[in-house]
């Protein structure tokens, strides 16, 4: 009678190519802060190649690593940001709506409930290229973002390549290999994700954001202010601009759900 096969009984070289090739590949990485607890979850189990045994997570780990962020910074957040998506969401609110009475001046000076700190968290984490060069963050969280972006430039935002604003219903568990769609919107007769906010009169009573935009990042707070005072002014080349492509996509969780624009 032949003896029972053990995994253990394979060459040792052998056994590290069957770890290496049970990982699970590209994967989107959800992350949540929580403003009240002002803690960061991961939505997804780590990699199940860290899970198994000694051997199996020691291979895992030459190719994973735990995002830092926050104040407690190893909170169990495993990616390989050579293939992974880090996608971040928040319970941070902002303002749904802007309307003829919107005062910029007030409304840069103000806290935006939490994003100060999840801001500053970005900046300061030793992660910051994995999770910054190509942001993709929940709409909701943008929101407050894009303001406390306007407010307190950083140069580090000169590697910022482009922004993806995700809309998902729920925050619960997702699946590592869950997809983003495209959510493209006519904009002047055409569908594409990118147009230039240039031509956009703000505020207006009867539009909220863009559907989508490149977006500016002005190094003068008092230069941005009063671009956006006076929309039909002509187009300037400043050194301190940092472009990037701005997108939305939408998770899909049973093909029913309704998304509405930024």
């Amino acid at each position: 009678m032949e003896a029972p096969f053990r995994f253990n009984d394979l060459p040792p070289e052998l056994r590290l190519r069957i770890w290496y090739f049970s990982m699970p590949g590209p994967r989107l990485v959800p992350v949540h802060y929580d403003h009240d607890q002002r803690r960061y979850q991961a939505r997804i189990n780590p990699p199940a190649v860290l899970q198994v045994n000694r051997e199996s997570r020691l291979e895992g780990l030459k190719w994973y690593y735990q995002i830092r962020l926050g104040p407690h910074q190893n909170f169990g957040c495993y990616v390989d940001s050579s293939l992974d998506t880090v996608y971040l969401t928040s319970n941070i609110r902002a303002y749904a709506r802007l309307d003829q009475s919107f005062n910029l001046n007030e409304f840069l000076d103000l806290q935006s409930f939490g994003s100060n700190e999840l801001f500053h968290d970005m900046l300061t984490s030793p992660d910051f290229g994995a999770l910054l060069q190509n942001l993709t963050v929940g709409a909701k969280t943008w929101r407050a973002l894009h303001f406390c972006v306007l407010r307190m430039r950083s140069v580090r935002f000169m590697d910022l390549h482009s922004v993806r604003a995700v809309y998902e219903k729920g925050s619960g568990l997702l699946d590592e290999k869950m997809k983003l769609h495209d959510f493209k919107i006519p904009l002047n007769g055409q569908d594409g994700p990118i147009a230039l906010w240039l031509d956009y009169k703000y505020p207006d009573k009867h539009c909220r954001y863009r559907a989508a935009y490149e977006c500016l990042i002005r190094a003068s707070a008092d230069k941005y202010k009063k671009w956006v005072r006076d929309s039909n002014a002509a187009y300037e080349e400043d050194e301190h601009e940092v472009r990037y492509e701005f997108s939305q996509q939408y998770i899909d969780r049973r093909g029913m759900e309704i998304y509405k624009a930024l």
